[in-house]
């Protein structure tokens, strides 16, 4: 690695152009990452709806969280230097309020129970 460098700052210097390149250390010590694990679950609308309905329906039930959003419906007012009002709600209600317009691409009907086994629960 020494060598390719020594052979690029030669070339550098031969073409008497200045270089943006520069060299980055490598720190002694490493240092420890914040994040420790993937998240386990995560809400469904973080997966790409194509991706997921690729899976069989044992793997649909491990891989998200199926009854929690968390994302805007919108991205553009997502990353918006001010804050979206609706980014302070609590988990519960942010679901409640954005569940019925971000579940659509997604098939959860193996997780939503069935109207006739509602009613069998009933009787």
């Amino acid at each position: 690695m020494q060598t390719l460098d020594e052979e690029m700052q030669k070339v550098e210097q031969m073409d008497c152009k200045s270089s943006q390149q520069h060299q980055c250390p490598i720190p002694e010590t490493s240092l420890k990452s914040v994040l420790h694990s993937s998240p386990k679950t995560p809400p469904i609308d973080f997966y790409n709806p194509l991706w997921f309905h690729h899976f069989p329906v044992g793997q649909k039930t491990i891989i998200c969280d199926a009854f929690n959003v968390a994302f805007l419906p919108y991205a553009s007012e997502s990353l918006c230097g001010i804050q979206h009002p609706d980014e302070k709600l609590s988990d519960r209600c942010f679901t409640a309020k954005y569940w019925d317009q971000l579940i659509l691409p997604y098939d959860i009907s193996h997780k939503i129970p069935q109207e006739e086994e509602l009613k069998g629960l009933d009787d």
